[in-house]
This record gives structure tokens, C-alpha cells and sequence, in this order.
């Protein structure tokens, strides 16, 4: 358990690190690939506080490496979306989830360097308009 404590610890400061240093950031594929590492142990843990920040930061991460194939990390969320835990969090983990799939539907939405749960509003309140703007 300590081990995935220090696992969502040093993704939550990688991702403040980008978030800090901002677009264009430039990671050799082994460091991206520790930040999946990281960020699925993470996805593992079963604290509501650390399971909604590493959701966050998935988010996050997909902004920053738009690029970066998030399979595995959709695997994972996709796991969190199923598990007998708090509905906000499942709706948290599908919310991700639609934005990591779609990531060009959400060029628009706003991220912040700190946690920002508003976000999870904001990534639904687009895809409620996109639904809208559809019909």
C-alpha cells in the first residue's frame, strides 16, 4: 500500500510539473511512460480523495501529451467507472474517460494547474451542448 501512496504521490508532482511548466512540454517516452505507470497505481488505490485527484490528473496529463496512447490508463478508469465505490467517482472516472476518447471535442474546456473539480462540470456541460447543438 505504501508503495502506491508513493506511486499516486510522484504522479500527482509530475503533473503539477507540467502543469507549472505548460504547453510544449517535451518528456522522453520512458518518463511518459512512468507517468502511466504512476497514474494506473494510483488508479488502484481505494481512498476516495486520491482515486478523484488521479482522475483529475489523467485529465490532465491528456492535455499536456495529446499524442500519448492512453489505453492502458483508459483500461484502468475504465475499471474505477465499474467499481462498487462512490457514484461521484464513477462519474468522475466516465467523465475522464469521454475526455481522454474525444479529446478534440474539448479544445475549448479550461485547465487549471490545481485541482479544480469544476472541471468535471465543465467537460459534462460540453458534451451536453455538443448533444444539444446535434439536434
Amino acid at each position: 500500500m505504501f508503495k502506491k501512496l508513493v506511486g499516486f504521490v510522484l504522479f500527482a508532482l509530475a503533473i503539477n510539473v507540467l502543469a507549472v511548466n505548460g504547453e510544449g512540454v517535451s518528456l522522453e517516452s520512458k518518463t511518459l511512460k512512468l507517468l502511466e505507470e504512476n497514474c494506473i497505481e494510483s488508479l488502484e488505490q481505494e481512498y476516495v480523495g486520491v482515486l478523484e485527484a488521479t482522475i483529475y490528473n489523467t485529465i490532465v496529463f491528456k492535455s499536456k501529451f495529446p499524442d500519448y496512447k492512453f489505453d492502458e490508463i483508459l483500461s484502468s478508469l475504465k475499471e474505477v467507472s465499474q467499481k462498487e465505490i462512490s457514484p461521484i467517482i464513477k462519474y468522475e472516472a466516465q467523465l475522464a474517460i469521454l475526455f481522454i476518447e474525444n479529446y478534440s471535442l474539448f479544445e475549448n474546456v479550461k485547465i487549471s494547474n490545481q485541482f479544480n473539480p469544476e472541471l468535471f462540470k465543465e467537460i459534462s456541460s460540453t458534451i451536453h451542448n455538443k448533444m444539444l447543438a446535434l439536434k
